[in-house]
């Protein structure tokens, strides 16, 4: 009975594909289609995995970005003043005087530590900023450690004027962070303070916690200033990189010339550094500043590594900015 049994039940299984053969295919189940998300299409992260299932969130519309709550401690040098350190962080010099009650403009104490305010509570974060305009790329984020995340995006300035303190809304949503974190925003500043006429600057921040697989992230222009040289203490320089191809890496050793002017004594020299790979993304940036004599000697040597360990560079750039002596402010 058994073995007959069987027989009786493969020949049926057998009639039944064949009847459905003849019918056709059945057409497939309806399924809802999402929402669209009401910006445009995001940059999920690029590294580690290659390809990602497209966001399943949506930023909210009209929502204003929340300043973060922690303050930026500074602490005063020689030669600072109030409006520089205002210039450097995108906030105003009466944000830095409500801050610092009893602050002496004229006489800052050197060493003493300097409350400045967060930019989004001196600027306020728009849902939809209105700023100078200034094209954007990326971002590309990357994984670059245990449960640590990076994101790098670069802006260009497209006018014939420098502009000064550049800031950034960086956007995250995804649904595997915890439910009150899952649209998290941040404010992101480059390292230099001025953005020179038809050129690209580089800028990074590092997310709070790992992204997840259907992670969307994005930015927009938050501000963007017109600079006037002469009302500023700072001033752009002129910088060559020279690469060591004898060396394999990563990391990358590059040497570091800057030209000083003849004209403008300078107290500090910064300089920004960028590897890129092939893609054309910001892969590895690395800021040193130090007194314009070190920098009048010769070449500095910079070591920059990657957010990737297997990253491949294509090209790397520099950037440089001096800030002028007290007697020349």
């Amino acid at each position: 009975m058994g073995v007959r049994l069987r027989g009786f039940i493969l020949w049926g299984a057998l009639l039944l594909l064949w009847g459905t053969g003849c019918r056709g295919r059945p057409a497939p189940p309806q399924t809802d289609t999402p929402s669209p998300t009401p910006w445009p299409t995001p940059w999920p992260y690029l590294s580690p995995t290659p390809t990602l299932a497209p966001p399943t969130v949506t930023f909210p519309a009209g929502t204003p970005a929340p300043p973060t709550p922690t303050p930026i401690v500074y602490v005063i040098q020689k030669g600072d003043t109030l409006s520089a350190i205002a210039a450097r962080y995108g906030v105003s010099v009466e944000a830095l005087l409500q801050a610092n009650p009893g602050l002496d403009p004229q006489a800052l104490p050197v060493g003493a530590s300097l409350i400045v305010p967060q930019a989004g509570q001196a600027l306020g974060l728009l849902a939809t900023p209105t700023p100078y305009p200034v094209p954007l790329q990326g971002p590309w984020c990357f994984e670059i450690g245990d449960a640590t995340h990076l994101c790098t995006l670069q802006i260009y300035n497209p006018g014939s004027q420098p502009l000064i303190a550049p800031q950034v809304l960086l956007e995250v949503a995804d649904p595997s962070w915890p439910e009150e974190e899952r649209v998290w925003r941040t404010v992101v500043t480059p390292w230099l303070i001025l953005l020179p006429a038809k050129t690209y600057l580089p800028m990074a921040v590092n997310l709070p916690r790992p992204l997840g697989p259907q992670a969307a992230v994005r930015a927009m222009m938050l501000t963007a200033l017109p600079s006037y040289q002469e009302q500023i203490p700072v001033m752009p320089l002129d910088v060559q990189v020279e690469e060591d191809d004898s060396a394999t890496g990563p990391p990358w050793p590059v040497k570091v010339s800057v030209e000083l002017p003849d004209d403008v004594t300078l107290d500090e020299v910064g300089v920004l550094t960028a590897a890129y790979d092939e893609e054309g993304r910001v892969i590895a940036l690395d800021y040193t500043q130090a007194p314009a004599d070190e920098w009048a000697q010769g070449p500095v040597r910079v070591w920059l590594y990657p957010f990737l360990f297997q990253a491949s560079k294509a090209r790397i750039a520099a950037w440089a900015e001096g800030f002028r002596a007290v007697d020349e402010r």
